[in-house]
Formats: C-alpha cells, structure tokens, sequence
C-alpha cells in the first residue's frame, strides 16, 4: 500500500514539474511576442510626440504672425475711422452726427409725403460716399472680431493639446516604471 502511495506522490510531482516547465515556456513564448508589439507603441508613442510637438510650435509661430497682423490691421482700421471721422467733419460739419442723419432723414420723407408734395429727396452725393465708407469700415471691423475669435479659439485649442500632452506623457512614465518593476 505504501509503494501504490509513493507513486502516486512521485506521478503527480512530475505533472506538477511538466506544467511549471509548461507555463514557464508559455510564459517566454508571450514576453516574446509583446515584445515587438511595445517597441511599436513605444516608436508610436515617439512619432505621436513628435508630431504634436511640431504641430505646437507651427501653430504658435501662426500664432505670432496672426496677432501681429492683426495689431497691424487693428491700427489700419482706427486710423481709417479716425480719418473718416475727420474728412466727415471738414465736409459736414463740426456738428456733424452720421446717426442722426439717418434718424432724421425718413422723417423728412415721412413730412413730404404728408404734404402732398411726393419729391424725391436726393441726398447729397458726399453724404452717400461717407455712409459707404462707414460701411466698409464696419464691415472691415466685423472681419477683424472674426479674426480674433478664430485666433482664441487657436490659442485655446492649443492649450488643450500641451494639457493633453502633458497628461499622456506623464501616464506613460508611470506606465513605465510599472512595466519595468
């Protein structure tokens, strides 16, 4: 009965050993193969890095450029309003108010109308080139607010990506250190 017992001992240490062989072989089998497949993520990492990196700085020196065009294009346009402002004055006026000229014009209509005398007002030839060049100008100033909305919304998307940088680079070093422990 004992010799039955040993052997039964002895059959089932040398299973046990098998399979501690077994799962060490499977074991270097996967080390073997996820090795190639993290030196690709790693180089995917490096590459990804890289090319935010490049995209940052681009974006900044655009960044730059754009506010410095738009300083430039911020000046152009209040020297053209001041300019208008001036050349309106030295035509019109001192007193000269574009916004109660408009006010007031469709009263004056409205007032021959009434009377019965259907003349038609003729405005004053310079009076028209100074509303089309107060026009433009809010029309040009409408462009310069939409450059400026575009170039926060630059900025802000460039912010997010340095944070998000930030984040992935400071996960994958502590993803490092665990894999290297």
């Amino acid at each position: 009965m004992i010799w039955v017992l040993v052997v039964i001992v002895v059959g089932l240490v040398a299973v046990l050993a098998e399979l501690l062989l077994l799962f060490q072989k499977r074991a270097q089998e996967l080390r073997l193969k996820q090795d190639p497949v993290r030196r690709r993520i790693r180089e995917h990492t490096q590459a990804m890095r890289e090319a935010a990196n490049r995209i940052q700085l681009i974006a900044r020196n655009q960044v730059e450029e754009l506010e410095l065009g738009l300083n430039d294009v911020t000046r152009q346009i209040e020297e053209l309003g001041h300019r208008l402002r001036t050349h309106e004055k030295m035509i019109f006026g001192e007193g000269y108010d574009p916004r109660a000229s408009k006010s007031a014009q469709p009263a004056e209509e409205e007032l021959i109308v009434k009377e019965g005398e259907p003349k038609p007002i003729e405005k004053d030839p310079r009076e028209e080139l100074a509303e089309a060049a107060r026009e433009a100008q809010n029309e040009i100033e409408g462009h310069r607010m939409s450059l400026v909305r575009d170039l926060e919304v630059i900025k802000r998307t460039l912010r997010l990506l340095e944070a998000k940088l930030h984040r992935s680079a400071a996960a994958s070093g502590d993803g490092a250190s665990k894999a290297s422990d």
